[in-house]
């Protein structure tokens, strides 16, 4: 008998842990005003304890009108002739 007592124990933690599964999952679902702030305040306090860190990265801009894609007198465009005669 004390094996069905710890099996119904067992079943109701389960039961309890599913319907607040569901309830946590739909108010996320939901996401009501309240909540909204919340979660977005704490994202905010979050920022300032621990900021991303600034790192440099690695990114060429390159900006190309339309005179560059005009064809010279040659047919080719004003770009470098071969892959190695340009930078980088």
């Amino acid at each position: 008998m004390g094996s069905w007592a710890a099996f119904r124990r067992r079943w109701f933690a389960y039961l309890c842990a599913a319907i607040l599964t569901v309830a946590f999952v739909g108010l996320r679902v939901w996401d009501p005003a309240p909540l909204q702030f919340l979660r977005l305040k704490t994202f905010d306090i979050y920022q300032r304890l621990h900021p991303r860190a600034d790192e440099p990265l690695p990114v060429i801009i390159v900006d190309i009108d339309e005179d560059s894609l005009r064809p010279t007198d040659s047919g080719r465009g004003r770009g470098p002739a071969s892959p190695s005669s340009s930078t980088g």
